[in-house]
């Protein structure tokens, strides 16, 4: 699908860039046959050298994306699950907090007193995740997300080398030429995208067990050197990006975490959010619970604590000979105090917070959403990650690198076509937590280039 900026936030308006959508949708208990989808769906963005990784209701899914369904659609309450493999299970715990909207197929309304976005809608269409730009590496003129880049953009997508499962094309034709590509997967599927001098591999998979088989077949690039897997009913994205050095050798990167969402208030909440923390091995990047459920207008009790949204290597690999190259990463809060990786907390109840007093500007004098302000939205969380042309030679001919990117829950309430559409489905506390994850409805599809990956029980 062709994206169009038109906003004050781009560089050039009228911008042309490709864009790409898939959705990873989880089954409930009953597996094949069963039209139960899980909160929440994740739904996986790219855009020149930006990713977003948002969540969506399990109805808009089988609505939009799957449907239309043949009858109407019942919510299933599964806020109580017990479901010990499903990284939300603690969210759900919410059985004395009411969630608007959770009886129809529509995202809550915003409370009054908020102040509207320049250039946005005020109401949601997603629960509002992560974006990770990208656009920034090696200093490459102009910058990655510059519309000068679509044209020589190519994109694939296809099965994960190792993994048995079966593709069926739902494209729209005219005259012969594709004018809608859409594709469902079963099993797994990878996505495979380069822009200048950066190529980026998307897997998603099925189950833990396709995984590490496509994680022993070499054909798939990279995979090889990824740490961790995690997400949101198992719909997780490990990207493994593979870059060129500069000339002369050495890495330089910027990534930023521009998390949005559709008020000004809100969005300003979730940036000043966010803290990072520091494994080892991986720098991780979360967000408090709180601020994200602000952000998509629920019910804010029972919200401490903090949600992970992407951990990434400290290190890159250098393809030619698979040896670990060490990176020196830094961030930096909203006042630009650098943090190297041994000023970061190591301790995940206790990150290293972005937000220090002054945060980003949106309501504050010459801020975005004042009359005179700036006309750009503030940049938020920062990382520089480097490699000097010592330790990344251009004798490696490119390097490896891999972001996990992790969705975000919704209200919890799953979907399914109604048996008796006059109340809400309420599952206990006794769900099978092995039966309820692993028949993932894993449907990756782009919005414009739609590519809906089906992945079944067995």
């Amino acid at each position: 699908q062709s994206y169009v900026c038109d906003g004050n936030d781009c560089d050039v308006v009228g911008a042309y860039s490709p864009k790409y959508s898939f959705a990873c949708a989880t089954k409930g208990p009953d597996g094949q046959g069963s039209t139960l989808a899980l909160d929440p769906v994740a739904q996986y963005t790219m855009i020149g050298a930006t990713s977003e990784f948002h969540s969506q209701k399990p109805c808009k899914f089988l609505e939009e994306q799957v449907g239309p369904p043949p009858g109407p659609l019942q919510p299933v309450d599964l806020r109580n699950s017990t479901n010990s493999t499903n990284s939300t299970h603690e969210d759900r715990r919410l059985a004395d907090c009411a969630e608007p909207s959770n009886e129809s197929c529509e995202y809550p309304d915003p409370p009054a007193g908020l102040t509207t976005l320049p250039h946005t809608g005020q109401s949601l269409n997603h629960w509002p995740g992560l974006l990770m730009d990208m656009g920034n590496v090696n200093h490459v003129d102009p910058h990655l997300n510059h519309e000068s880049w679509a044209a020589g953009e190519s994109f694939k997508h296809s099965l994960p080398y190792g993994v048995e499962g079966t593709v069926c094309d739902d494209s729209e034709y005219n005259n012969g030429e594709v004018s809608y590509e859409r594709a469902f997967y079963d099993g797994g599927v990878l996505i495979e995208k380069t822009r200048g001098p950066a190529t980026t591999r998307s897997y998603m998979f099925k189950s833990d067990a396709d995984r590490e088989l496509a994680k022993q077949d070499g054909r798939n690039e990279g995979l090889q050197y990824a740490k961790t897997f995690t997400g949101e009913n198992g719909c997780d994205t490990e990207v493994v990006w593979e870059i060129e050095p500069k000339a002369g050798g050495g890495i330089d990167l910027e990534l930023t975490v521009p998390i949005d969402a559709t008020t000004c208030e809100t969005e300003a909440g979730l940036r000043n959010a966010v803290h990072v923390w520091y494994t080892g091995e991986e720098v991780v990047v979360v967000v408090k619970r709180r601020a994200l459920k602000e952000a998509s207008f629920l019910s804010t009790c029972d919200s401490d604590g903090y949600k992970e949204l992407l951990r990434f290597a400290s290190t890159f690999v250098c393809k030619a000979t698979g040896a670990s190259v060490a990176a020196s990463v830094k961030f930096y809060d909203d006042v630009y105090r650098e943090y190297a990786l041994d000023e970061l907390s190591t301790d995940a109840a206790n990150p290293t917070p972005y937000f220090t007093g002054v945060g980003v500007n949106y309501l504050g004098a010459g801020g975005r959403c004042v009359e005179g302000g700036i006309s750009y939205r503030p940049h938020g969380s920062v990382f520089s990650i480097t490699a000097n042309a010592s330790d990344a030679p251009e004798s490696c001919g490119s390097f490896y690198w891999d972001p996990l990117l992790q969705a975000v829950p919704g209200d919890g309430f799953a979907w399914e076509l109604a048996t008796d559409s006059s109340h809400v489905t309420t599952v206990p506390e006794t769900v099978d937590s092995a039966a309820a994850t692993k028949p993932s409805l894993f449907a990756a599809l782009p919005i414009a280039l739609a590519i809906v990956v089906l992945l079944r029980r067995e």
